[in-house]
């Protein structure tokens, strides 16, 4: 299959918007870096919408749970508990944050702690992906607190692989040039922070085999480093396939530079800056690299491959106006991922006292762009890039949501706010599409029909199919078949976009195949609760597999393996092959789950060495049986006091174990004697406890009285005997009472209190 591009810029352009992932969602995955004051910062979920709706913020891994209700165009604000905020570096943490709602929400989280503030955009669940780029920037040294360079990754599913190659050396021991590949489960986090102040993680790359969030910037930091002021910084990294190669940059403050890092994705990536004074500044960057710059002017920055751009605010102290920001980082929108709708939100959290939303559209449609509903003073807007093109606005808002509406072509927008010595800067909403593919199927089955589906707005652009066998069809999604027979089309769709004014043609070879058949290895498969299992089919030439079964179960590998097996994973699975877009016939494996054996043999208790009775251990019916001692028996008598442990193995194979403890204790047994003989010579002339008696009494208290209530004899040890003698005289013959409080145990080794009364007889 061959496929040719014959405009790399332009498919950046139309596939920008091929899909609807935006900032705009339903569920959500964040955390918080750690602080510059560690265990000492707020930490705040910030809610919007333009519809009302319900939803709750929770960390999953910690039980931490808050509903919340915002209404339309209105804001919530949630706070974290301590344990959000992410500590050290190399280590798998608890503290992933989710957010979820019945309705699209958008989501912004804010870090602060007294004068040092940051905030940043959070990307739905969708927008998310598996490859990174990490931009941000060095920490400072020597002032207040050391800052350093981080970032941090959040996993959305369980037994997500992630494996990072860090720019620079890290505080957990992984050199620059090294990797590392770590597994995480949904919700857990891992950061990486380099051991000194300058060192800076920029260009680190982090990849994985399920989408994850990431998340980056600096504890402290100032920007530019030679500047005198310092703030954290944070942003959410933005996926690999959703950059772009266009970009508007507009000045935080009217009269002062910005700073900006370019970052690429691939070798030999070709930039220009192009200024509003037209000055232009050409760039070659590699692979993982980045240039930094600063400017006070507003730029257009067109590059030949995809580029990810962060713009810094600088600190305060090197800029014309001391009263009013500190460094803050934000990530740049590509003009690619425009929206018609843009919700954003302004914070006055942490004494920010001015705020700003900027909006950036094509400069032909300013007109047709609301902000709150109402239209933009036209002398807000200035123009930048070849011939003009776009046109921007920085427009001073009030604190709270704010949505920009356009009836053209879109726009893109930014949010950011100032204080005396804070300040924070974020995306205020894009889409966030997928670009690095070409919507043409790559075939289909002979005779039944293939999807064509361009994926772009009707409004925005006008496509032509050209299908390869003289057919051309001018709609964006529709259905066709071609005739019964294998061959091979070369296909085009010719795109025209009506906001660039720009025509160019994508081609790809599609096949039209016979449907296939595919056979799993096993048409039933039997294991054991707690193993796992490995699915397989046969292989189909140039074949991609799916699978679907239990549990919302999918792979798309030949070979599939489940692990840790539970008694709801059992049912059938079903597997086809995809040959150019050609789905096979199914095949279908079905499979039993085995219960895990649940020998019981009893809880732990005591036994009593003085019986000559056998205590019999009974596990129940199995097909074989190990105990303790390697006998195999279908029971074990038990003689003396140990621990007993037992092995069983069911007619499949499938093994559990029970134990039990059995402590040596006999039942307590008081046995007081009713008379006795002190002058006599023999085994009945003292009064208490019996032998055996003694023995198994853990504490007591034994009185004896006379007719007339004298005590005469009293005694907490249960080996003491009365002789029947007060004061060394011996009583008169005659009856006597007593009282005996006791604790001993009962058959089952559990302790009991008893008070007992009786009499004794003295006999001279």
């Amino acid at each position: 299959m061959k496929s040719r591009i014959t405009s790399f810029l332009f498919l950046f352009l139309w596939l920008a918007t091929a899909s609807t992932q935006s900032n705009v969602g339903i569920e959500f995955w964040l955390s918080f870096m750690e602080h510059v004051d560690r265990g000492d910062n707020n930490m705040v979920v910030m809610i919007s919408s333009t519809v009302t709706t319900t939803g709750v913020v929770d960390m999953p891994n910690q039980g931490f749970s808050r509903t919340f209700t915002v209404n339309a165009n209105d804001v919530v604000l949630i706070n974290l508990p301590a344990g959000a905020e992410t500590l050290g570096s190399g280590e798998i943490s608890d503290n992933g944050i989710r957010v979820t709602s019945q309705l699209p929400i958008s989501v912004y989280m804010h870090q602060y702690s007294r004068f040092r503030s940051e905030a940043s955009v959070v990307l739905p669940l969708d927008a998310l992906s598996n490859e990174y780029f990490v931009l941000c920037y060095s920490g400072i040294s020597g002032f207040n607190n050391s800052g350093w360079s981080e970032f941090l990754v959040v996993a959305t599913e369980d037994e997500t692989t992630v494996r990072i190659s860090p720019s620079d050396d890290t505080v957990h021991g992984i050199r620059e040039g090294e990797s590392e590949t770590i597994v995480l489960n949904k919700g857990e986090t891992y950061q990486v922070a380099v051991p000194e102040a300058l060192d800076d993680l920029t260009g680190s790359t982090v990849s994985s085999d399920k989408s994850v969030a990431v998340f980056a910037g600096a504890s402290w930091s100032g920007v530019p480093i030679s500047c005198g002021t310092y703030d954290n910084l944070l942003e959410q990294m933005y996926p690999v396939d959703t950059w772009g190669s266009r970009y508007i940059t507009v000045p935080m403050k009217s009269s002062d530079r910005d700073v900006f890092r370019i970052l690429a994705s691939e070798n030999d990536t070709k930039v220009e800056v192009i200024d509003q004074a037209g000055s232009i500044t050409d760039y070659d960057i590699d692979r993982g690299e980045f240039v930094e710059y600063s400017t006070a002017l507003s730029t257009s920055i067109e590059a030949s491959k995809p580029i990810l751009v962060a713009q810094y605010i600088t600190g305060k102290d090197c800029t014309s106006d001391p009263a009013n920001g500190d460094p803050s980082m934000v990530i740049l929108n590509t003009v690619e991922q425009t929206r018609d709708t843009v919700s954003v939100f302004n914070s006055s959290l942490q004494n920010i006292v001015l705020n700003y939303v900027i909006i950036i559209s094509r400069s032909g449609e300013t007109e047709n762009i609301r902000l709150d509903g109402q239209p933009i003073n036209s002398a807000e807007w200035q123009t930048v890039g070849r011939s003009s093109e776009f046109a921007f606005a920085r427009i001073q808002v009030q604190p709270g949501p704010h949505t920009i509406l356009s009836e053209g072509c879109g726009v893109i927008a930014m949010s950011f706010g100032l204080g005396d010595a804070e300040s924070y800067a974020y995306s205020g909403g894009a889409n966030f599409s997928k670009i690095n593919a070409i919507p043409i199927p790559d075939g289909g089955c002979v005779g039944l029909p293939i999807n064509f589906d361009s994926g772009l707005p009707t409004k925005k652009f006008d496509v032509e199919w050209d299908l390869g066998n003289g057919e051309v069809i001018t709609e964006h999604q529709f259905k066709y078949t071609y005739p019964d027979e294998v061959k091979d089309y070369n296909v085009s769709l010719t795109i025209y976009d009506r906001c660039f004014d720009e025509e160019q043609t994508l081609e790809k070879t599609i096949k039209v195949t016979f449907r296939k058949q595919v056979e799993v290895d096993l048409d039933f498969i039997r294991v054991c609760e707690g193993e796992s299992f490995t699915l397989g089919v046969n292989d189909v030439d140039d074949a991609g597999y799916e699978w679907l079964g239990p549990n919302d179960f999918f792979e798309d590998v030949q070979f599939p393996k489940r692990e840790f097996v539970q008694l709801d994973d059992a049912g059938v699975y079903q597997v086809k092959g995809i040959v150019f877009g050609c789905s096979t016939f199914p095949d279908f494996v079905e499979l039993s789950v085995v219960p895990t054996p649940e020998p019981f043999i009893g809880v732990d208790s005591v036994i009593c060495t003085r019986d000559e009775l056998v205590h019999v251990l009974n596990p129940g019916e199995y097909t074989t049986y190990s105990w303790q001692d390697g006998s195999s028996n279908p029971t074990f008598d038990v003689t003396e006091p140990g621990l007993f442990a037992i092995q069983v193995e069911d007619q499949y194979g499938c093994m559990g174990q029970d134990s039990i403890r059995l402590d040596p204790q006999c039942p307590t047994e008081v046995y007081m004697p009713n008379a006795f003989a002190p002058l006599r010579d023999s085994d009945n002339n003292l009064f208490g406890l019996g032998l055996f008696s003694s023995n198994d009494v853990i504490n007591m208290d034994l009185k004896v009285y006379d007719r007339w209530g004298n005590l005469l004899f009293h005694t907490n040890d249960p080996i003491k005997k009365w002789d029947g003698r007060v004061a060394g005289t011996i009583v008169e013959q005659g009856t006597y009472g007593w009282v005996l409080n006791y604790t001993g145990y009962d058959e089952r080794g559990d302790t009991f209190t008893e008070s007992l009364i009786g009499t004794v007889f003295i006999v001279h």
